[in-house]
Protein backbone atom coordinates (compact mmCIF):
# COMPACT_ATOMS: atom_id res chain seq x y z
CA UNK A 1 0.00 0.00 0.00
CA UNK A 2 1.43 3.37 -1.04
CA UNK A 3 1.00 6.20 1.47
CA UNK A 4 0.70 9.45 -0.49
CA UNK A 5 0.43 11.30 2.82
CA UNK A 6 3.92 10.22 3.84
CA UNK A 7 6.02 13.20 4.89
CA UNK A 8 9.07 14.55 3.08
CA UNK A 9 11.13 17.71 3.64
CA UNK A 10 10.88 20.85 1.51
CA UNK A 11 13.85 23.13 0.78
CA UNK A 12 14.52 26.48 -0.83
CA UNK A 13 16.60 25.46 -3.84
CA UNK A 14 19.91 23.92 -2.78
CA UNK A 15 19.77 25.24 0.77
CA UNK A 16 20.63 22.54 3.33
CA UNK A 17 18.12 23.97 5.80
CA UNK A 18 14.65 22.43 5.96
CA UNK A 19 11.80 24.87 5.28
CA UNK A 20 9.04 22.55 6.44
CA UNK A 21 7.70 19.05 5.96
CA UNK A 22 5.07 18.37 3.28
CA UNK A 23 3.30 15.26 2.01
CA UNK A 24 4.20 13.24 -1.06
CA UNK A 25 0.77 14.22 -2.37
CA UNK A 26 1.83 17.88 -2.27
CA UNK A 27 4.95 17.02 -4.26
CA UNK A 28 3.10 14.90 -6.82
CA UNK A 29 0.41 17.51 -7.45
CA UNK A 30 2.72 20.52 -7.65
CA UNK A 31 5.05 18.85 -10.16
CA UNK A 32 2.83 20.23 -12.90
CA UNK A 33 1.37 23.50 -14.24
CA UNK A 34 2.42 25.73 -11.32
CA UNK A 35 6.08 25.53 -12.33
CA UNK A 36 5.67 25.38 -16.09
CA UNK A 37 7.11 28.83 -16.85
CA UNK A 38 10.16 28.44 -14.63
CA UNK A 39 11.03 24.97 -15.87
CA UNK A 40 10.56 25.79 -19.55
CA UNK A 41 12.87 28.78 -19.16
CA UNK A 42 15.54 26.44 -17.75
CA UNK A 43 15.13 24.04 -20.68
CA UNK A 44 15.69 26.86 -23.17
CA UNK A 45 18.70 28.42 -21.38
CA UNK A 46 22.36 27.62 -21.95
CA UNK A 47 24.14 25.32 -19.51
CA UNK A 48 25.44 27.88 -17.00
CA UNK A 49 22.26 29.95 -16.91
CA UNK A 50 20.15 26.81 -16.62
CA UNK A 51 22.20 25.63 -13.65
CA UNK A 52 21.65 28.93 -11.84
CA UNK A 53 17.93 28.99 -12.62
CA UNK A 54 17.51 25.38 -11.49
CA UNK A 55 19.00 26.16 -8.09
CA UNK A 56 16.14 28.62 -7.50
CA UNK A 57 13.45 25.95 -7.85
CA UNK A 58 11.92 24.44 -4.71
CA UNK A 59 13.28 20.99 -3.89
CA UNK A 60 12.46 18.03 -1.67
CA UNK A 61 14.08 14.97 -0.15
CA UNK A 62 11.81 12.33 -1.65
CA UNK A 63 13.08 9.63 0.71
CA UNK A 64 12.13 11.25 3.99
CA UNK A 65 12.11 14.04 6.53
CA UNK A 66 15.22 15.57 8.04
CA UNK A 67 15.85 17.54 11.20
CA UNK A 68 17.92 20.72 10.92
CA UNK A 69 20.24 20.35 7.96
CA UNK A 70 20.01 17.74 5.22
CA UNK A 71 22.16 14.65 5.71
CA UNK A 72 21.84 10.97 6.55
CA UNK A 73 22.67 11.56 10.21
CA UNK A 74 19.64 13.87 10.48
CA UNK A 75 17.08 11.55 8.86
CA UNK A 76 13.96 11.52 11.03
CA UNK A 77 11.75 9.15 9.07
CA UNK A 78 12.02 7.36 5.75
CA UNK A 79 9.08 8.15 3.47
CA UNK A 80 8.78 4.76 1.79
CA UNK A 81 9.85 6.24 -1.56
CA UNK A 82 13.08 6.41 -3.54
CA UNK A 83 13.55 8.68 -6.55
CA UNK A 84 15.59 7.34 -9.48
CA UNK A 85 17.25 9.62 -12.05
CA UNK A 86 18.02 8.57 -15.62
CA UNK A 87 19.98 11.32 -17.38
CA UNK A 88 20.97 12.25 -20.92
CA UNK A 89 18.55 10.09 -22.89
CA UNK A 90 17.09 10.70 -26.34
CA UNK A 91 13.67 9.09 -26.04
CA UNK A 92 12.28 10.53 -22.81
CA UNK A 93 8.63 9.70 -23.49
CA UNK A 94 9.37 6.10 -24.39
CA UNK A 95 11.52 5.55 -21.30
CA UNK A 96 8.74 6.93 -19.07
CA UNK A 97 6.29 4.42 -20.53
CA UNK A 98 8.76 1.53 -20.22
CA UNK A 99 9.37 2.27 -16.54
CA UNK A 100 5.68 2.31 -15.70
CA UNK A 101 4.71 -0.65 -17.89
CA UNK A 102 7.58 -2.95 -16.90
CA UNK A 103 8.02 -2.25 -13.18
CA UNK A 104 5.09 -2.46 -10.79
CA UNK A 105 7.05 -0.64 -8.08
CA UNK A 106 7.11 2.65 -10.06
CA UNK A 107 4.60 5.16 -8.71
CA UNK A 108 5.27 7.99 -11.13
CA UNK A 109 7.58 8.81 -14.04
CA UNK A 110 8.16 12.26 -15.44
CA UNK A 111 10.51 14.51 -17.38
CA UNK A 112 13.42 15.96 -15.43
CA UNK A 113 14.04 19.68 -15.11
CA UNK A 114 16.56 19.65 -17.98
CA UNK A 115 14.07 17.95 -20.29
CA UNK A 116 16.76 15.42 -21.29
CA UNK A 117 16.17 12.91 -18.54
CA UNK A 118 13.55 11.03 -16.58
CA UNK A 119 12.86 10.80 -12.88
CA UNK A 120 10.75 8.04 -11.42
CA UNK A 121 9.44 7.63 -7.90
CA UNK A 122 9.60 4.07 -6.57
CA UNK A 123 7.65 2.67 -3.61
CA UNK A 124 9.50 0.58 -1.01
CA UNK A 125 8.24 -1.31 2.01
CA UNK A 126 8.57 -0.28 5.66
CA UNK A 127 11.86 -2.15 6.11
CA UNK A 128 13.57 0.64 4.17
CA UNK A 129 15.42 2.93 6.60
CA UNK A 130 18.43 5.18 6.51
CA UNK A 131 20.63 2.10 6.96
CA UNK A 132 18.99 -0.05 4.31
CA UNK A 133 18.15 2.68 1.77
CA UNK A 134 21.31 2.01 -0.25
CA UNK A 135 20.46 -1.72 -0.42
CA UNK A 136 17.01 -0.94 -1.80
CA UNK A 137 18.52 1.49 -4.29
CA UNK A 138 20.99 -1.15 -5.50
CA UNK A 139 18.15 -3.60 -6.07
CA UNK A 140 16.02 -1.04 -7.96
CA UNK A 141 19.02 0.03 -10.03
CA UNK A 142 19.84 -3.56 -11.00
CA UNK A 143 16.24 -4.20 -12.01
CA UNK A 144 15.84 -1.03 -14.08
CA UNK A 145 19.25 -1.34 -15.74
CA UNK A 146 18.15 -4.73 -16.98
CA UNK A 147 16.43 -2.72 -19.70
CA UNK A 148 18.97 -2.13 -22.43
CA UNK A 149 20.26 1.42 -22.67
CA UNK A 150 19.05 2.63 -19.27
CA UNK A 151 21.59 3.79 -16.68
CA UNK A 152 20.55 5.09 -13.26
CA UNK A 153 22.33 7.95 -11.53
CA UNK A 154 24.21 6.45 -8.55
CA UNK A 155 23.78 9.71 -6.60
CA UNK A 156 20.25 8.59 -5.71
CA UNK A 157 21.85 6.02 -3.42
CA UNK A 158 22.09 8.91 -0.95
CA UNK A 159 18.94 8.99 1.21
CA UNK A 160 19.27 12.79 1.50
CA UNK A 161 19.43 13.33 -2.27
CA UNK A 162 17.54 16.44 -3.42
CA UNK A 163 14.85 16.31 -6.10
CA UNK A 164 13.97 19.63 -7.75
CA UNK A 165 10.39 20.25 -8.69
CA UNK A 166 9.84 19.84 -12.42
CA UNK A 167 7.12 20.21 -15.03
CA UNK A 168 5.79 17.54 -17.35
CA UNK A 169 2.63 17.81 -19.40
CA UNK A 170 2.44 13.99 -19.39
CA UNK A 171 3.26 12.46 -16.04
CA UNK A 172 2.71 8.71 -16.26
CA UNK A 173 1.90 6.01 -13.74
CA UNK A 174 0.03 8.14 -11.25
CA UNK A 175 -3.00 6.23 -9.91
CA UNK A 176 -2.00 2.76 -11.10
CA UNK A 177 -1.67 -0.21 -8.75
CA UNK A 178 1.79 -0.32 -7.21
CA UNK A 179 3.65 -3.08 -5.36
CA UNK A 180 6.40 -1.68 -3.13
CA UNK A 181 9.86 -3.21 -3.36
CA UNK A 182 10.09 -5.75 -0.55
CA UNK A 183 12.96 -6.42 1.83
CA UNK A 184 12.73 -10.09 0.85
CA UNK A 185 13.66 -9.18 -2.74
CA UNK A 186 16.48 -6.92 -1.59
CA UNK A 187 17.81 -9.52 0.84
CA UNK A 188 17.82 -12.18 -1.88
CA UNK A 189 19.95 -9.87 -4.02
CA UNK A 190 22.36 -9.24 -1.14
CA UNK A 191 22.74 -12.97 -0.46
CA UNK A 192 23.32 -13.63 -4.15
CA UNK A 193 26.04 -10.98 -4.33
CA UNK A 194 27.69 -12.30 -1.17
CA UNK A 195 27.74 -15.81 -2.65
CA UNK A 196 29.50 -14.41 -5.71
CA UNK A 197 32.04 -12.61 -3.53
CA UNK A 198 32.76 -15.79 -1.59
CA UNK A 199 33.24 -17.67 -4.85
CA UNK A 200 35.57 -14.97 -6.13
CA UNK A 201 37.60 -15.02 -2.90
CA UNK A 202 38.05 -18.76 -3.30
CA UNK A 203 39.26 -18.22 -6.86
CA UNK A 204 41.54 -15.20 -6.46
CA UNK A 205 41.94 -14.30 -2.81
CA UNK A 206 44.85 -15.69 -0.82
CA UNK A 207 43.44 -14.55 2.50
CA UNK A 208 46.35 -12.18 3.24
CA UNK A 209 45.91 -8.94 5.17
CA UNK A 210 46.16 -6.74 2.05
CA UNK A 211 43.35 -8.72 0.45
CA UNK A 212 41.12 -8.28 3.50
CA UNK A 213 41.91 -4.58 3.77
CA UNK A 214 41.27 -4.05 0.07
CA UNK A 215 37.84 -5.70 0.33
CA UNK A 216 37.07 -3.51 3.34
CA UNK A 217 38.13 -0.43 1.36
CA UNK A 218 35.80 -1.42 -1.48
CA UNK A 219 32.92 -1.59 0.97
CA UNK A 220 33.64 1.93 2.24
CA UNK A 221 33.89 3.33 -1.29
CA UNK A 222 30.67 1.57 -2.30
CA UNK A 223 28.75 2.57 0.83
CA UNK A 224 29.45 6.27 0.37
CA UNK A 225 29.78 6.43 -3.42
CA UNK A 226 33.25 8.01 -3.25
CA UNK A 227 35.29 8.61 -6.39
CA UNK A 228 39.04 8.12 -5.91
CA UNK A 229 39.81 8.05 -9.65
CA UNK A 230 39.28 11.67 -10.73
CA UNK A 231 43.05 11.98 -11.34
CA UNK A 232 43.87 9.77 -14.32
CA UNK A 233 47.34 8.97 -12.97
CA UNK A 234 45.73 7.63 -9.80
CA UNK A 235 43.27 5.65 -11.89
CA UNK A 236 46.12 3.99 -13.80
CA UNK A 237 47.96 3.13 -10.58
CA UNK A 238 44.81 1.65 -9.05
CA UNK A 239 44.15 -0.51 -12.11
CA UNK A 240 47.75 -1.64 -12.32
CA UNK A 241 47.79 -2.65 -8.66
CA UNK A 242 44.56 -4.63 -9.00
CA UNK A 243 45.76 -6.34 -12.18
CA UNK A 244 49.03 -7.30 -10.49
CA UNK A 245 47.28 -8.89 -7.54
CA UNK A 246 44.11 -10.39 -9.01
CA UNK A 247 44.73 -10.73 -12.74
CA UNK A 248 41.69 -11.04 -15.02
CA UNK A 249 39.43 -11.78 -12.04
CA UNK A 250 40.19 -8.31 -10.67
CA UNK A 251 38.35 -6.45 -13.42
CA UNK A 252 35.12 -6.31 -11.42
CA UNK A 253 37.02 -4.59 -8.59
CA UNK A 254 38.51 -2.06 -10.99
CA UNK A 255 35.13 -1.40 -12.55
CA UNK A 256 33.52 -1.01 -9.13
CA UNK A 257 36.04 1.65 -8.08
CA UNK A 258 35.98 3.37 -11.49
CA UNK A 259 32.19 3.55 -11.73
CA UNK A 260 31.97 6.45 -9.28
CA UNK A 261 33.87 8.71 -11.65
CA UNK A 262 31.50 11.23 -13.27
CA UNK A 263 32.73 10.42 -16.77
CA UNK A 264 32.86 6.64 -16.35
CA UNK A 265 32.63 4.63 -19.58
CA UNK A 266 32.46 0.85 -19.47
CA UNK A 267 34.28 0.34 -22.77
CA UNK A 268 37.20 2.57 -21.84
CA UNK A 269 37.45 0.92 -18.42
CA UNK A 270 37.63 -2.57 -19.93
CA UNK A 271 40.17 -1.50 -22.57
CA UNK A 272 42.41 0.13 -19.97
CA UNK A 273 42.31 -2.90 -17.68
CA UNK A 274 43.31 -5.15 -20.57
CA UNK A 275 46.40 -2.98 -21.03
CA UNK A 276 47.27 -3.43 -17.35
CA UNK A 277 47.03 -7.20 -17.75
CA UNK A 278 49.43 -7.12 -20.71
CA UNK A 279 51.89 -4.72 -19.07
CA UNK A 280 54.35 -5.14 -16.25
CA UNK A 281 53.77 -2.39 -13.72
CA UNK A 282 55.58 -2.34 -10.40
CA UNK A 283 52.58 -1.18 -8.37
CA UNK A 284 51.37 -2.92 -5.22
CA UNK A 285 47.91 -3.00 -3.67
CA UNK A 286 49.24 -0.73 -0.92
CA UNK A 287 49.29 2.11 -3.44
CA UNK A 288 45.49 2.03 -3.52
CA UNK A 289 45.33 2.60 0.25
CA UNK A 290 47.66 5.59 -0.15
CA UNK A 291 45.55 7.08 -2.96
CA UNK A 292 42.30 6.47 -1.05
CA UNK A 293 43.78 8.22 1.98
CA UNK A 294 44.45 11.32 -0.12
CA UNK A 295 40.72 11.42 -0.88
CA UNK A 296 39.85 11.12 2.80
CA UNK A 297 38.98 7.42 2.63
CA UNK A 298 40.62 5.63 5.54
CA UNK A 299 40.26 2.28 7.24
CA UNK A 300 40.35 1.93 11.00
CA UNK A 301 43.16 -0.26 12.20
Amino acid sequence: MVDVNAKISLYDGVSPEVLRDISMWDFFTKTSEKLKGQVEAIRKADREVAKKLKSSLPSVTVSGTFGGTRGIANLKQHSGFICIDIDDINDVENIKDILVDKFNFVVLAGKSVSGNGVFCVVAVDDKCTGKTHSNYFDYIKSEIEGVRGIKCDKSCRDVSRLRFYSYDERLVGWGQTVTPVSWESVEAMIKGEEAKRVEKRELVGNGDSDDRRFKALLQVIDSFGIDITSDRADWVKIGSAIANKYGEAGYDYFRQISSYYEGFKEGECRKQYNSFLRGKYDVSIGTIFYIADSYGVRLNG
